[in-house]
């Protein structure tokens, strides 16, 4: 029977000559490699310290990138850690020395990328979901 929720799940991509279905996570895992190779050797930091950000890093080799911390608006987070790298205020993003930003969030994505604009050139700032 035809679910649509399985479908909002799936994403169809050509391989070779044929379609393939992938789930969604394989999907933007893919995506988001080829997105963040472009920042190997330079500072990396993930806006958003939440849920969001704690799937990403069990589908992504941050090991690989320079992951140097977090940044998140929750005062609280602050002076925390996140698989072993530090969680900052947004409060400090001017202090820190980023070369690029990842954006870790599906609901507020636009809203942080037009914040983010304000800090730094729209190049060094990854968004997934480009809302």
């Amino acid at each position: 029977a035809f679910n649509p929720e399985k479908l909002k799940k799936m994403k169809m991509k050509f391989i070779g000559q044929g379609l393939v279905k992938i789930s969604m996570e394989a999907y933007l895992t893919n995506y988001l490699n080829n997105r963040l190779d472009k920042t190997k050797g330079s500072k990396l930091y993930i806006y958003a310290a939440g849920g969001h950000t704690k799937n990403l890093l069990n589908n992504i080799d941050f090991f690989k990138y320079n992951l140097c911390g977090f940044i998140d608006k929750d005062i609280s987070l602050e002076g925390t850690s996140l698989a072993g790298k530090p969680i900052y205020h947004t409060d400090r993003i001017s202090e820190l020395d980023i070369d690029y930003i990842l954006i870790s969030s599906h609901s507020y994505e636009s809203e942080i990328y037009r914040e983010l604009c304000k800090f730094f050139d729209p190049d060094r700032i990854i968004r997934i979901y480009n809302r």
